[in-house]
C-alpha cells in the first residue's frame, strides 16, 4: 500500500511490479545526478 499525506490521510492500493519500477527509475536518477556533482 502506499500512504497518501495531503490534505488528510489515506490509503491508496497500487500495482506492486510498477511502482517498483518508478522506484528503480527514481533511484537510478538519484544517483546519476549525486554522480554529477562529484565531477
Amino acid at each position: 500500500f502506499v500512504l497518501a499525506l495531503r490534505e488528510g490521510l489515506s490509503l491508496q492500493e497500487v500495482p506492486l511490479e510498477e511502482a517498483a519500477q518508478a522506484f528503480l527509475g527514481l533511484l537510478a536518477v538519484h544517483r546519476f545526478l549525486e554522480g554529477l556533482k562529484g565531477s
